[in-house]
């Protein structure tokens, strides 16, 4: 099945800092060159991408515009594999497919299943048929080891027709290869230093908190003074968790009274101020357990998933049930997005680091003579751990149910990504049967 492609978030909009760009406007309005490389800070990456589209979508309106956002954290979109599947199960959608398709499941017959070779040259035909623009969002979010081979296939695509197609890419780090592309152009949004930006919707989030805080933006100002040159990460997550604590930001840092000012105060390292919010959780196994899933979970855990994860074992589990109430997951949810404000983001019903640096951090060993975190302590156990709480899931009367009505026909093609979507959202079979395989 292909990797979901989620709604956007940005509104198109006629006017953006990139449109101005003379190499933009050169890629847009001529034949040639096909390929527009755009390099722009991570935070931004996603709406730069889905302007493009919307601009590509008004300047040919008789083309297919297709979209792929890369993810290396989650196993569903990082590789060309992945964005290829999307790309053609958008095709299918666009268009009546049929003779196509049924070529396709002729192939998949005599194959048992399909390899990144038949999803590209599938694609290649497209590419040939009809007339066709794709943005690939976030490109560093594909692994390296298939970066390089989609920046070889994008060379021979670009070079292989005369026809009229574009292609945008966006990413925060040069790409791998692109000096065997021809007709590529660059754009480098990233030259400018980003901020956090401290206005009125900051100043009002903090006032209904407590009326104790001086309603001025003197005062916020005099908050800040010494944290223009802090990690950006590290100043999101000191802002998430202060606003969610309802307490100062100086408080948070220091444990020191909101009159003292920020001046000549030492910021902790992000590393420490992680550990420490995780140790000020009360129920720490909770922490570890949670950790274990959000670092070494083959993809991002739905709620309803992560939630099935906490029930089962817990003192709400009676042994029988493989899902918890609504009443636990609203609990669950609320309890995550307070403790863990700034590290994890919600989205589309995915709870997801919210940098990708999180979980590099997460899974660097401990220094011989460094501090011991949190994380630190449940690294040599966590797949272990993992797997134990699948195996007691799986082992439940219910669960083997389903798995033998539901698997029989990826048991027989052999195909993990064939595993069907569950009508029970709190189904574990979906998210880790695959890492089995």
């Amino acid at each position: 099945m292909a990797p979901p492609i989620e709604p956007f978030k940005a509104r198109p909009l006629a006017d953006t800092p990139l449109f101005k760009v003379e190499v933009y406007q050169q890629w847009l309005n001529s034949k040639g060159p096909r390929i527009l490389f755009v390099k722009e800070h991570a935070g931004r990456l996603e709406g730069t991408s889905e302007q493009m589209f919307y601009a590509l979508e008004r300047r040919f309106p008789g083309q297919i515009i297709l979209y792929f956002s890369f993810n290396r954290l989650d196993n569903r979109r990082n590789t060309a594999k992945n964005m290829l599947e999307a790309f053609i199960s958008q095709l299918i959608s666009h268009r009546d497919f049929s003779a196509f398709a049924k070529f396709m499941c002729c192939e998949l017959e005599q194959g048992r299943g399909w390899t990144e070779l038949d999803l590209m040259n599938w694609f290649e035909r497209c590419i040939f048929l009809l007339r066709i623009s794709f943005v690939i969002n976030n490109l560093d979010g594909c692994l390296e080891s298939s970066q390089r081979g989609l920046m070889s296939y994008l060379s021979r695509l670009t070079s292989g027709t005369e026809r009229l197609f574009k292609v945008a890419i966006t990413s925060s780090e040069p790409p791998l290869n692109t000096n065997d592309i021809p007709s590529t152009l660059f754009i480098n949004l990233a030259g400018s230093k980003t901020n956090v930006a401290v206005d009125g919707n900051f100043l009002e989030s903090y006032k209904k908190f407590s009326p104790s805080i001086p309603p001025s933006m003197e005062a916020i100002q005099r908050q800040l003074c010494g944290l223009d040159d802090t990690d950006p990460l590290l100043l999101h997550i000191l802002y998430e968790q202060a606003r969610s604590k309802r307490i100062w930001i100086e408080d948070f840092i220091l444990g020191a009274g909101s009159e003292k000012a920020m001046s000549g105060k030492t910021v902790p390292s992000l590393e420490y101020t992680l550990d420490r919010i995780f140790r000020q959780i009360p129920d720490t196994h909770s922490v570890g357990q949670f950790l274990r899933w959000m670092v070494y979970a083959a993809r991002p855990m739905t709620v309803w998933e992560l939630a099935t994860v906490f029930f089962v074992g817990s003192c709400h589990d009676q042994g029988s049930k493989i899902s918890p109430s609504k009443s636990f997951l609203g609990a669950m949810i609320a309890h995550w997005e307070s403790c863990y404000a700034g590290i994890i983001e919600i989205c589309q019903n995915e709870v997801r680091l919210s940098n990708p640096r999180l979980r590099d951090i997460f899974m660097v060993p401990k220094a011989d003579n460094g501090p011991l975190y949190l994380w630190n302590e449940i690294q040599e156990t966590a797949e272990l751990e993992i797997t134990r709480s699948c195996l007691e899931y799986l082992s439940r009367d219910e669960t083997r149910e389903i798995t033998e009505s539901s698997l029989a026909p990826v048991l027989e093609w052999n195909q993990p990504s064939m595993i069907p979507p569950f009508l029970d959202p709190f189904n574990l079979l979906k998210a880790k049967v695959p890492t089995w395989w």
